[in-house]
């Protein structure tokens, strides 16, 4: 295997997690999510998760620091969040994956993962995705860290079972 890690990016909805989780299982290796870690964060804190500028700048500076870091050192380690192809741009073992989907099956998903309408998931999906855009840029000077250029695997998820999108990854992992 030529790729000693794996990071995978996408939008709200896009299946990034799902993947992960996947990922971890077939292959029996380590996963970290960003978005795990920020979420406990906010419950330690006792903060609402939806309040993307909670976070102080030096936790999100952290956090960047620390997936850096385990991507250099680490080996069969899966990372997701939405920077993490971004911040694997420099890593050639590692597999940059970008996961992508059609708004509307986005929003629907959602959705259902958040037991809200459709048009509350779209709503509230546009709102983060906006707020944590202005938050990178700020952060780190990037407004593209989803611009495919950035990763070695590209899936649009949007008709595709997470049994097949996984068969994509292994398929260029091996």
């Amino acid at each position: 295997m030529k790729f000693k890690n794996i990071a995978i990016s996408g939008d709200i909805g896009t299946g990034k997690s799902t993947l992960a989780r996947l990922l971890s299982e077939k292959l029996n290796w380590d996963y970290i999510s960003a978005g795990n870690y920020f979420r406990d964060w906010y419950k330690r804190k006792g903060m609402d998760v939806s309040k993307v500028y909670g976070i102080p700048e030096e936790e999100d500076r952290k956090m960047e620091a620390d997936f850096k870091k385990e991507m250099a050192e680490k080996s069969d380690t899966i990372f997701e969040s939405r920077l993490a192809g971004w911040l694997a741009k420099d890593y050639s073992e590692t597999l940059k994956v970008l996961c992508t989907v059609d708004e509307s099956e986005a929003y629907k998903r959602v959705a259902g993962r958040d037991s809200v309408s459709v048009e509350d998931a779209e709503k509230l999906s546009k709102q983060r995705a906006s707020d944590l855009a202005d938050k990178f840029n700020k952060l780190y000077g990037v407004s593209d860290f989803l611009d495919p250029k950035y990763f070695d695997l590209v899936i649009d998820t949007t008709n595709l079972t997470p049994d097949q999108v996984l068969e994509k990854v292994l398929e260029k992992l091996n």
